[in-house]
């Protein structure tokens, strides 16, 4: 019951707006773009992968 009651304050409360609604499907999309592009990179096409070795300086450090 208890259960019941919060979910009814908190679909009486909580207002998703429009604009809300249309930002989180544009990074949706965006986010499946990044996705398709890098299946198309996995699939057969070289990926350059940055390196993760330090640079040396002056100091030695």
């Amino acid at each position: 019951m208890g259960a019941l009651i919060t979910a009814g304050l908190f679909a009486w409360l909580y207002k998703i707006k429009e604009k809300d609604v249309e930002g989180w499907l544009a990074s949706a999309k965006k986010n499946q773009q990044q996705a398709d592009l890098t299946k198309q990179d996995v699939a057969g096409n070289t990926i350059s992968v940055p390196s993760l070795k330090k640079p040396h300086n002056s100091h030695g450090i």
